[in-house]
């Protein structure tokens, strides 16, 4: 869900998963998603924060008509209990925005990236009102 790495903010959405999340931000500029599990490739090994773990879940998002751009996400989990996933405590992500390849840790920042270089005229909405 998106209230477990949502890093204190109480999103209004935050009951929503990952898999509609990211479908909702992909929308129709996707070709295709590509899932996985495993350990963490999104990782760089000059930040702790960044470091990874080996339990990981993963999407690579390859935007129509940009095969040479793909986007990748990744959920970090805390180590298995009794055989199911770990808390989910990260999200980390790299994709080509209007700058630029960009590594993000906040999915919000992956979400504004993305839908600027992919949807015409998106304009980043103001914060919303939960109300």
């Amino acid at each position: 869900m998106l209230s477990e790495i949502d890093y204190g903010r109480e999103l209004c959405d935050g009951d929503r998963n990952i898999e509609t999340w990211l479908k909702d931000v992909t929308g129709a500029t996707a070709a295709k998603i590509e899932w996985r599990g495993g350990a963490c490739e999104l990782t760089n090994e000059l930040n702790p924060l960044d470091a990874g773990s080996d339990w990981c879940a993963g999407a690579t998002i390859i935007p129509k008509g940009h095969a040479k751009e793909p986007a990748a996400i990744e959920i970090y989990f805390e180590k298995p209990v009794n055989g199911k996933p770990g808390k989910a405590y990260a999200f980390r992500a790299v994709n080509h925005d209007v700058d630029g390849l960009d590594y993000k840790r906040d999915f919000l920042d992956f979400e504004y990236g993305y839908r600027q270089k992919y949807e015409k005229g998106f304009v980043r909405p103001e914060v919303q009102d939960c109300d």
